[in-house]
C-alpha cells in the first residue's frame, strides 16, 4: 500500500471480506494504493521483521519480535465433502464422524495453523482418521475434496470459493474456530499505515467479525521456520 505519505504499504492477499476492504480503501484513502502480496503466515512474519511488509494478516500471534495484533475475524470450521459421500445425508458432523474416514489434512509446516488446531481436535475426541494427503493450501483441499480424494475441515469463509460437486456441513465442537489477527511493526508506523489499519478494524467490526483489544508482542524467540 503506498501513498504520497510514505513508501508503499504491503499486505497479505485472501479470500475474506477482501473485496470489500479494498473498494472501502478506494473510497475512503483514495491517496493511497495498495500493493498486495500472497504470502503464508510464517512468511509474512518474516517480511514483517525485514520491513518488506507493513502489514499482514495471520492466523496466530507469534511472539517473534515487535510486532502489534488485532483480531479481526473469527469464524467457525466446517465440514467439506464431496457431493457423492454418505455423510452428506447429515445436517451437521461431529468428529467422531471422522474415525477411519479418508481426510485430507493441512500441511504440518507451511498449514501449521490449521494442522494444530484440527489435530488437537480429533485428539481430544480420541478420533484418527485415514490421513490421505497434506497440502498447504484451502483451495488445493478443495480440490481433492471435489475429485473424491477425502473429507476436509476447512475455515467456513472456504465456502466463498464456490467449488462445483462439494457439500459443507456444520462442525458440532465449541472449539472448531479459526482467527484471522492483522499484525504490524509498532516502529516507524506512517499516517498512511495508520489510516489504513484503522480503516480494516471499524470495517470488521461493522461487519460482524470479532475485534479484540491490540496485543502486543515484544518478546523475542527463534526463528520461525
Amino acid at each position: 500500500m503506498s501513498s504520497t505519505q510514505s513508501p508503499p504499504h504491503q499486505w497479505k492477499q485472501s479470500y475474506w471480506q477482501i473485496p470489500q476492504i479494498i473498494a472501502l480503501a478506494a473510497q475512503e484513502l483514495p491517496e493511497i494504493t495498495l500493493v498486495m502480496k500472497e504470502m503464508v503466515s510464517s512468511a509474512q512474519l518474516q517480511a514483517l521483521a525485514a520491513r518488506t511488509l507493513d502489514i499482514g494478516f495471520v492466523r496466530q500471534p507469534v511472539t517473534l519480535f515487535p510486532l502489534a495484533y488485532h483480531c479481526v475475524l473469527r469464524e467457525p470450521l466446517c465440514v467439506a465433502l464431496p457431493a457423492s459421500s454418505a455423510l452428506t445425508a447429515k445436517p451437521r458432523l461431529r468428529l467422531r464422524d471422522f474415525a477411519g474416514q479418508p481426510f485430507i489434512m493441512y500441511s504440518a509446516s507451511e498449514g501449521k495453523y490449521f494442522y494444530d488446531c484440527i489435530a488437537g481436535l480429533f485428539a481430544q475426541a480420541n478420533v484418527v482418521p485415514h490421513y490421505v494427503q497434506h497440502c498447504s493450501q484451502t483451495h488445493t483441499i478443495l480440490g481433492l475434496v471435489r475429485a473424491g480424494v477425502g473429507l476436509a475441515i476447512v475455515p467456513d469463509s472456504a465456502r466463498q470459493l464456490v467449488f462445483p460437486d462439494i457439500e459443507f456441513r456444520p462442525l458440532s465442537h465449541p472449539d472448531a474456530v479459526a482467527e484471522i489477527h492483522m499484525a504490524w511493526r509498532q516502529d516507524g508506523e506512517t499516517p498512511a499505515l495508520a489510516a489504513f489499519r484503522q480503516l480494516v478494524i471499524a470495517h470488521c467490526t461493522a461487519s460482524g467479525a470479532i475485534a479484540r483489544k491490540k496485543l502486543t508482542v515484544r518478546r523475542s524467540l527463534p526463528k520461525l521456520r
